[in-house]
């Protein structure tokens, strides 16, 4: 009688337990509830991947790994996830075709909620009409709480510098730049001060969702300084830093300017650092053609001129200018004849352009007497302040 008893208790207890193993089992990964009050979206959540940094969180790059219906009373659930990493959830529209369209113009109204799974159940609720912005994991891990962290970053930066933009034209295209470096540069700064590798990739990507560090080597640098070894085996950080290693970024801060040689617009030909200011120079990127440039020259460079060239100033002006008459014509009617120009007149095929890695107007480079950049792309009343502080 005592052997049946202990082995009915220990058949009940095997059977205790297969029944827990069984529950935890299938127990969905991903699961949540969503309030749904728009018709116009179809109730279906869809689970993407990236296989690489330029496909993170892009408009059609996600790889579509499942789908979970929503039920009537908002909830959904996925049976499994493929591994470890970094995914979406994303909501379409009725009548989208793609599953994978992730919509960034206003990040308010982003569509996906990007993740980290690491082998933990995940649980989320969220309206469907601000998805993105809505989403909240209940007890989300480290990496989580610092993405969700991001988009409320993301959200504010978008709503202060980026909302209200107005249509950009020739009076306001500095300004306008201006806004969107402001923008992107609170990416920056998280990307810089996140202790998560993903987390940081996430914010480099929608910094520069286009790919494009043609005016953020700076900061790609600085974000590769601190990530490249420690997330050594990180392959999205590796494919976003070879952009380093291919050689093809825009000089940044610290470099010394290309000792180029100049085509002057009096015919002959300097090199760069034989023309240097003896405290600053200015290395203004420019042609006839834009109208934002041309209001530099009037407002910005010529009072600038005017006030330190005596004290050591220099501007040498180049020309992204084809046609040798409108180049010249400019010069003489913004009064900018008062410091040095050159052109190649090639137009947008300038052999300066490509050695600088750069290829959009207006831009300059500030360097110190040794030909250091030691700023950049500085404009309007900004510049004017810059140089102020620095050569006061």
């Amino acid at each position: 009688m005592q052997y049946a008893t202990a082995f009915s208790r220990l058949l009940l207890f095997i059977t205790l337990l297969l029944f827990i193993t069984s529950s935890a089992c299938t127990k969905s990964p991903i699961s949540g509830k969503i309030e749904w009050e728009r018709a116009d979206l179809k109730k279906v959540i869809y689970l993407l991947s990236f296989p690489t940094y330029e496909s993170l969180v892009s408009p059609y790059q996600g790889t579509v790994l499942d789908s979970a219906k929503v039920d009537q009373t908002g909830s959904f659930a996925f049976s499994k996830i493929p591994g470890n990493g970094f995914y979406a959830l994303a909501i379409q529209k009725t009548n989208e075709k793609y599953p994978n369209n992730l919509y960034n113009d206003d990040p308010n109204l982003s569509n996906y909620l990007p993740f980290v799974f690491s082998g933990k159940t995940m649980s989320l609720t969220a309206n469907a009409n601000q998805f993105q912005k809505t989403a909240r994991w209940a007890h989300p891990d480290d990496v989580n709480a610092q993405i969700a962290e991001l988009i409320v970053t993301r959200n504010r930066a978008f709503s202060q510098h980026l909302a209200n933009l107005e249509a950009v034209n020739e009076e306001n295209l500095i300004e306008q730049h201006k806004a969107h470096y402001e923008f992107k540069k609170t990416l920056f700064d998280f990307a810089l001060s996140t202790p998560n590798a993903s987390v940081a990739l996430l914010a480099m990507r929608w910094a520069t969702p286009d790919g494009d560090f043609e005016r953020s080597s700076d900061e790609l640098f600085a974000f590769c300084q601190k990530w490249e070894k420690p997330a050594g085996s990180n392959v999205m950080i590796t494919q976003l830093c070879s952009k380093i290693k291919n050689g093809n970024l825009a000089a940044k801060k610290g470099d010394t300017f290309p000792d180029y040689a100049l085509p002057m617009s009096d015919g002959t030909l300097k090199k760069v650092h034989s023309l240097l200011g003896t405290r600053l120079t200015i290395i203004d990127l420019w042609a006839s053609w834009c109208g934002p440039c041309r209001i530099e020259n009037k407002k910005v460079l010529g009072p600038i001129w005017e006030k330190y060239h005596s004290t050591g100033l220099q501007i040498i002006g180049y020309a992204l200018d084809s046609d040798d008459r409108s180049w010249k014509n400019a010069i003489t009617k913004d009064a900018a004849d008062r410091w040095l120009h050159s052109s190649h007149l090639l137009g947008d095929e300038s052999p300066l352009f490509q050695t600088l890695g750069i290829s959009t107007i207006p831009a300059n480079y500030l360097l110190d007497k040794e030909g250091r950049i030691i700023a950049k792309n500085l404009h309007g009343e900004e510049l004017i302040q810059w140089i102020d502080a620095y050569l006061k």
